[in-house]
């Protein structure tokens, strides 16, 4: 046997164990989503300009979180990348020491009016989610059905939503707070459901010594969900404001078809109906809806579009109830029903989008009933929190109540009515947009 040979067989041990430690770094890189995996956008003109704009970022700095910079996912205005914790990879899961069962990623996100929001997202599949988790982003979970719940965290505020996901659909939406509350609660009345619960995290460290990555802790967590429900409106204590809503930041991946909607986390109440009726008439149109109002003894609801159509739109509850049929986006309010067979409407500014018809409104207005029986006028004197909320949720229009003699007008940010007019309904009627 040749010197070379010996030398050869020598090594091959050698050469095996650098194999398949090799091939486990591989396998780990994989499943922990680590740069190894692909850098298929090294030299990318974005990621550069991020990477050199966040390299000395103070707040990073501050967390200790390291940005992984060759996992990153590009959009039009931000990067998703993988990053690391005072050198430390974090999974949420529920069993402690489990690897897997989530994924944490950081999102880079150019503000409209300049700077940047620093976004950790935090995916935690279902059971019934059978794809590759780690195909999935902000700007594709609905695409490529995502099943599961999705929490974003602006970093430098704290503000956490969760978006309950099923098949790519959002079913429900819900604002989270760091709680010091280390027990299971949950409350709920006719406004709000509060959930108290606690959340693990498992962390991972690597080791040069081993070649792999290895279990260290898992840090636990506590919060308390807010879910606002049915007649209060979906409104929190962000004042009705949904910090990650496309009309506050529309360059974010899941905005603008990115998230694979076009309306998603824009503000909207569920679909209303074809109009009960529509008058050319201001007048004519708030004497309906009065009328209506008496013979039902019920709150009714109507709006106006933009050249001035008044539409009788829905009859809602005794002492009120959701306002269907409104939908906030971009600055524009719109009174949108499905696609029903009947006559397309013709108002200025109509949209046909997914099924659906969308009418730009400049005004809503609805009644108030009780007067009837209590004496007073409905309107002066008298405050709803429903209608702050409601009005609070849709700043883009002008939003009024119709009393007994009496016509208001009510904002979002202050209880109580304004702009108070009396008279007949022909005289009242004039005061309207």
């Amino acid at each position: 046997m040749t010197i070379m040979k010996k030398i050869k067989l020598l090594l091959l041990p050698f050469v095996l164990l650098l194999t398949f430690v090799l091939s486990c770094q591989k396998d780990m890189d994989e499943a922990f989503d680590l740069p190894q995996v692909q850098d298929n956008l090294k030299g990318s003109n974005l990621r550069q300009t991020y990477e050199k704009r966040f390299k000395n970022d103070s707040l990073l700095t501050a967390l200790k979180i390291e940005p992984i910079w060759n996992t990153s996912v590009e959009f039009e205005h931000a990067i998703e990348v993988a990053f690391k914790t005072d050198g430390k990879l974090s999974f949420p899961s529920s069993k402690k020491g489990l690897k897997g069962g989530g994924r944490e990623r950081l999102l880079l996100l150019e503000k409209p009016q300049g700077g940047y929001s620093i976004i950790k997202v935090r995916y935690k599949p279902s059971e019934d989610f059978k794809k590759d988790l780690k195909k999935i982003n902000t700007g594709n979970f609905t695409k490529e059905q995502f099943d599961g719940i999705i929490t974003l965290e602006e970093l430098s505020s704290g503000k956490m939503k969760v978006m309950e996901l099923s098949q790519g659909k959002l079913l429900k939406s819900r604002m989270r707070y760091k709680s010091s509350r280390n027990n299971n609660l949950r409350v709920k009345d006719d406004c709000v459901l509060i959930e108290c619960f606690a959340e693990d995290t498992n962390w991972y460290q690597w080791s040069n010594a081993s070649g792999e990555w290895y279990y260290t802790n898992t840090n636990t967590e506590y919060y308390c969900e807010y879910t606002y429900l049915g007649e209060c409106g979906n409104v929190d204590p962000n004042n009705g404001e949904d910090p990650y809503g496309c009309d506050v930041n529309p360059n974010s991946p899941w905005c603008n078809g990115g998230g694979g909607s076009s309306t998603f986390g824009s503000t909207a109440l569920s679909a209303g109906d074809r109009p009960l009726a529509i008058f050319s008439s201001k007048c004519d149109g708030l004497s309906d809806l009065w009328s209506r109002s008496i013979s039902s003894g019920k709150e009714v609801n109507g709006v106006i579009t933009l050249d001035g159509t008044f539409l009788v739109t829905q009859v809602s509850g005794i002492l009120g109830g959701e306002f269907k049929g409104v939908y906030g986006y971009q600055g524009t309010l719109y009174y949108y029903f499905p696609v029903d067979g009947g006559a397309a409407p013709t108002f200025q500014g109509t949209i046909v989008s997914g099924g659906k018809y969308y009418i730009p409104i400049k005004a809503t207005i609805h009644s108030h009933t009780p007067c009837v029986n209590d004496g007073t006028d409905g309107v002066t004197g008298n405050h709803s929190s429903d209608d702050v909320f409601f009005a609070n949720k849709f700043p883009e229009a002008s939003h009024y109540v119709l009393g007994c003699g009496a016509i208001g007008q009510f904002s979002g940010t202050s209880y109580g009515y304004f702009n108070i007019h009396t008279g007949t309904i022909s005289q009242m009627c004039t005061t309207l947009p």
